[in-house]
């Protein structure tokens, strides 16, 4: 674990027999495990097992909201379509030209109210997260 975290966060680090020497950025390696300094010996503060099953289990959960938001969103726009092209059709019958037809059709489109997700706190949450991580 220890290795391949060092490897994918390009710490800088080297071999000493079976040890692994992690030089620079290693305090921060450290905490994300559930570790802290004490004196010269690390110390645990956390359980870093369920630290990353915590974790896991509010990645699973962002993806069922995200999934949930998407397919939200695509059923009311699959529905703005459908009321946008009748009200298209419509103008082109009544002989409006293409700009005329184009606004009547957006118009409509657009008095379909998006009542936002089902849990909005939940989509403001994701969006904090998703800021902390990059």
């Amino acid at each position: 674990l220890v290795k391949g975290s060092a490897l994918m966060l390009g710490l800088a680090h080297h071999h000493d027999g079976d040890d692994l020497v992690i030089t620079d950025g290693w305090e921060a390696m450290l905490d994300g495990l559930g570790f802290t300094i004490k004196g010269k010996a690390p110390m645990r503060i956390e359980d870093a097992e369920s630290v990353f099953k915590n974790r896991i289990a509010e990645l699973r959960n962002a993806a069922v909201v995200l999934e949930k938001e998407k397919r939200r969103k695509g059923e009311l726009e699959q529905k703005r379509s459908t009321v946008k092209i009748a009200a298209e059709t419509d103008a082109r019958q009544r002989g409006l030209g293409i700009a005329e037809t184009d606004k009547i059709g957006k118009d409509a489109a657009n008095k379909l109210p998006d009542p936002g997700p089902e849990n909005p706190t939940s989509i403001c949450v994701l969006r904090f997260w998703k800021m902390t991580i990059k």
